[in-house]
């Protein structure tokens, strides 16, 4: 449907300075300009007004309209036209995920609050995201079962799952112990056997009990894991590419230098419009020696007004 855009100069407006545009839709476009965009240049086609009102400062002539209308009939490339394909300002937004390191480009590790529920699920989720971690957990028992003991442990290895390490905090029944998480045994046995081998009047409960009984305490945690970045990437859009995941992998691959996790790309592809650069021109800096001749013209120009003065 964009036919055409128009960039106008600028202070044309009473409250603004600023440049602005002039978008020409048309819904029924000739087979010529199907799949394609005319920009048009007409940033240097004013007159200065007699007199400043506001900020407009600018004002366009009948024979500026004459000159736009032209080049928008012609709807050709030229120094102060470009056409281009509507694909040329598409891209693909990515959602990447990929790991933070440090200033040695070791892994980064952070430690948080464990923000969802703690079950099996939740818990194998953020496992496979960043793999073996460290829960530093809470289990408040006071809520049904028996009594329990309240004696400082030591560590106990857990078997093939992992190792916890225990200890006891008052008010009774509050236990901490930090669990090593790696993927081998579920979430609730870790947590079981641990129970079973250190809490009083648990040694001969069967594993499915103390299961059962965790459903009615209090679990809260906070884990430590290699700390990861979700960030959104804007990746150019060629439609001469015949692999299109194959193609994000490699641009992912030059763009970020840290290990990516995953990437996923959002439904509809973004576009976007930038008209200024596509009629940029590089003008190369005046250099030193001009200008410092430049300083010391002006430096003899301010002596020379001094010396005026002084002889009045």
């Amino acid at each position: 449907m964009l036919d055409t855009i128009v960039m106008m100069p600028d202070q044309m407006f009473y409250n603004t300075g600023i440049y602005t545009y002039i978008w020409l839709l048309n819904n029924n476009k000739p087979k010529h300009k199907r799949g394609k965009v005319l920009i048009l240049n007409a940033r240097d086609q004013f007159e200065k007004e007699p007199k400043s009102f506001g900020n407009k400062r600018n004002r366009i002539t009948e024979q500026h309209r004459q000159w736009i209308d032209a080049q928008f009939a012609a709807w050709q490339a030229n120094a102060a036209c470009k056409v281009f394909k509507t694909s040329e300002f598409a891209f693909h937004k990515v959602k990447v995920v990929f790991w933070q390191t440090d200033e040695h480009a070791q892994p980064m590790w952070i430690t948080e609050t464990f923000d969802v529920q703690l079950n099996n699920g939740n818990v194998q989720k953020r496992f496979e995201l960043y793999g073996d971690m460290t829960l530093y957990l809470t289990v408040d028992c006071r809520v049904g079962g028996a009594e329990r003991d309240t004696h400082h442990s030591e560590d106990v290895d857990a078997g093939a799952g992992g190792t916890v390490g225990i200890a006891t905090l008052h008010p009774p029944y509050v236990r901490l112990m930090d669990l090593h998480y790696d993927g081998s045994k579920p979430f609730d046995t870790l947590v079981a056997e641990y129970i079973k081998q250190t809490v009083a009047g648990y040694a001969e409960q069967p594993l499915k009990d103390i299961k059962k009984a965790l459903k009615d305490w209090k679990l809260e945690a906070t884990y430590h894991h290699r700390h990861y970045i979700v960030d959104n990437e804007y990746i150019p859009f060629d439609d001469m590419a015949d692999d299109k995941a194959a193609y994000i992998n490699a641009f992912l691959a030059r763009e970020i230098e840290h290990p990516i996790i995953s990437w996923e790309e959002y439904a509809q592809l973004g576009y976007e419009i930038l008209p200024n650069k596509y009629f940029y021109q590089y003008q190369e800096p005046t250099p030193s020696d001009q200008l410092i001749e430049q300083f010391w013209a002006l430096e003899k120009q301010a002596e020379q007004l001094l010396q005026d003065i002084k002889e009045l």
